[in-house]
């Protein structure tokens, strides 16, 4: 009987690699694309709720220092709770969050003080769920299967977290609210269809024996397409709502700077292959380090690229996204499947999105340098910098017996 239900378990395992390695890649090169158009689109949204680009930079922060929060009282004391239930949980604050903030927006209410309060609410829902969905796949022992799952579920995030304002502030002030209407449907029906735990067989407790019915199986695949296609919507429609300014900012066109986010694509999906590679035989640190040092250095080129001669500036936007997609691609979930491999319980692996939290946090920051009056932003930056670190720290020296029981942790079958 056993080998009769281990058959099935490894086709299902080499299908969802092949369907999750599709889906992945794009969803993640358009969401941290937009990490890069961080300072632009704060300048417009400051300018539409009347504050300084510096300030709603300190409104992100809390957010983000707000999602951390979240992330690790999830990871200390919600995992006994059941994952599906955090997921749904933290979902729905996201999108109420993200529409009532865009309609306050629109309606010409959105001060600092209702935009702060509403992004930190949104901030909380990210930790809540982030945390909720990476402890729910994290209980694969397959690290192939692990490091797809994570980083569409990181992909994803950064879908709702980065690409949902900008166009829905810049639509709407041309073509009234309709287009909150179709967000406010695609996020409902994302809301639905996201519980992740029931896509690629994670979470589904059935026999090893029993496969999973077509019902189902089109259910959990119809779920994952709806929710690319917010993903895809969202992302285009604030890359070429945000490039506009990015291109008048460094002295190019969009078309020229779209050719470069698709060589930059490209490049990070080489990156990622190389790199992946490198970590079977070299272990999984120096890929991390590696990351990390083409992190900073894209976003130092990226926020100086109107320094440089105007014959340099093409070639220095194309360094910086591809330095930026081969990072983004491999730092988070080669961090995810040390913390995977190493923590039995998986309370590291909810834990450890606080850290990418202040890595956002850093990257901020670091934009928010460019400005002259931004010292008190060097300060924090290299706080969220250590900050940073120590929890990376922290989550890979976690211990915990692996004999305490983790309530709802089953076993999976692949």
């Amino acid at each position: 009987m056993e080998t009769n239900g281990a058959a099935p378990a490894v086709e299902r395992t080499k299908r969802h690699r092949w369907l999750f390695l599709v889906a992945v890649i794009p969803a993640a090169c358009l969401g941290f694309s937009n990490l890069i158009l961080l300072p632009l689109w704060t300048e417009a949204m400051a300018a539409g709720i009347g504050a300084s680009p510096q300030m709603l930079l300190m409104v992100g922060s809390v957010e983000l220092l707000a999602a951390g929060v979240a992330s690790l009282c999830v990871g200390m004391f919600g995992l006994g709770r059941p994952t599906s239930t955090l997921l749904k949980a933290g979902l729905a604050t996201i999108c109420f969050a993200n529409v009532a903030l865009s309609l306050a927006l629109w309606k010409g209410a959105g001060g600092l003080a209702v935009t702060g309060l509403l992004r930190l609410l949104a901030g909380l829902g990210e930790g809540v769920a982030m945390s909720a969905a990476l402890a729910r796949i994290g209980r694969s022992p397959d690290p192939d299967r692990f490091f797809l799952l994570n980083q569409f579920v990181v992909g994803l995030f950064a879908m709702l977290t980065f690409s949902v304002l900008p166009p829905l502030m810049g639509v709407a002030a041309h073509f009234g609210p309709a287009p909150m209407a179709i967000f406010a449907l695609l996020a409902g029906m994302a809301l639905c269809g996201l519980p992740l735990a029931r896509l690629a067989d994670v979470g589904d407790h059935r026999p090893d024996n029993a496969a999973p019915t077509a019902s189902k199986s089109i259910g959990r695949h119809a779920w994952l397409g709806i929710g690319m296609v917010f993903c895809f919507v969202t992302g285009f429609t604030t890359i070429y709502a945000s490039w506009g300014r990015l291109g008048a900012h460094v002295g190019l066109d969009v078309d020229r700077l779209s050719a470069s986010l698709a060589q930059g694509a490209l490049v990070g999906l080489a990156g990622l292959g190389a790199m992946t590679l490198a970590a079977r035989r070299i272990g999984l640190f120096p890929p991390m380090v590696i990351c990390l040092v083409l992190l900073v250095a894209s976003a130092f080129v990226s926020t100086h690229a109107s320094l440089l001669p105007p014959g340099f500036r093409q070639a220095a936007i194309q360094v910086a996204i591809c330095t930026e997609q081969v990072g983004s691609l491999i730092m988070s979930p080669l961090l995810m499947t040390v913390l995977a491999l190493r923590d039995p319980t998986k309370r590291a692996v909810a834990i450890a999105p606080l850290a990418t939290m202040s890595a956002s946090i850093a990257g901020a920051m670091l934009a928010a340098l460019v400005d002259r009056h931004a010292g008190p932003f060097a300060i924090g930056w290299a706080a969220s910098l250590l900050y940073g670190c120590g929890l990376v720290l922290l989550a890979l020296t976690w211990r915990r017996s692996p004999a305490t029981p983790v309530r709802g942790n089953r076993p999976q079958a692949i």
